[in-house]
């Protein structure tokens, strides 16, 4: 398959001192997105009363009517007072080198360009298992897969308590290898290369 060129090696970060908050991130925030397995899972984990009152950060177009769904379900939890929604950015950087975690709960994700620039800012991702998400996220390597809420809870509990840092790492050197500006030109024109020589 083809990935995307999505970022240069020269943006990639790291930051040791996070921010509590997880990271929910797209152009448009729709039920496609997965967003109210996220707001659940969110509130199934109770980091939201942890000392550090860790937040949930939506990042994206969300329609008003549809945000007012989504806080009742964050209500049901407790936790809508937890839950920011922020309008789409032209900049996500800061948002992803800052967050303890990025969510992609997208059910019928195709290339994932959200999780690849996760990748690249240094933040570790936690994804549905499903779509070309598996061929970027590999479980315990490169991110964390999840199959229902309750995993999804329990991966942003363990992400948010311990160290990442060899995830993240790992997860960036992927990103350097197979996603970068620099190095994604060669390796589309190594598979023209092979397909010219076969003819």
């Amino acid at each position: 398959m083809f990935w995307d060129a999505v970022r240069s090696v020269n943006d990639c970060c790291y930051e040791k001192v996070r921010q509590p908050y997880i990271l929910f991130c797209s152009q448009w925030v729709t039920e496609g997105k997965g967003i109210s397995k996220t707001i659940t899972a969110y509130g199934m984990s109770n980091l939201f009363n942890s000392s550090n009152r860790i937040r949930l950060k939506i990042v994206g177009i969300c329609d008003k009517e549809y945000e007012k769904e989504l806080s009742a379900i964050a209500d049901g939890y407790g936790c809508a007072e937890y839950v920011d929604f922020i309008p789409a950015q032209k900049d996500v950087k800061p948002f992803f080198s800052q967050a303890m975690a990025f969510i992609n709960s997208s059910v019928n994700e195709g290339m994932g360009r959200t999780t690849a620039e996760a990748m690249f800012y240094g933040c570790p991702v936690i994804a549905y298992a499903s779509g070309g998400t598996l061929d970027l996220v590999k479980d315990g390597e490169t991110g964390y897969l999840f199959n229902t809420v309750e995993e999804c809870a329990e991966l942003m509990r363990k992400v948010c308590t311990t160290d990442q840092k060899d995830i993240i790492l790992r997860a960036q050197e992927f990103a350097k290898q197979n996603l970068s500006i620099e190095n994604y030109g060669s390796k589309v024109m190594e598979v023209y290369n092979s397909v010219l020589e076969t003819k």
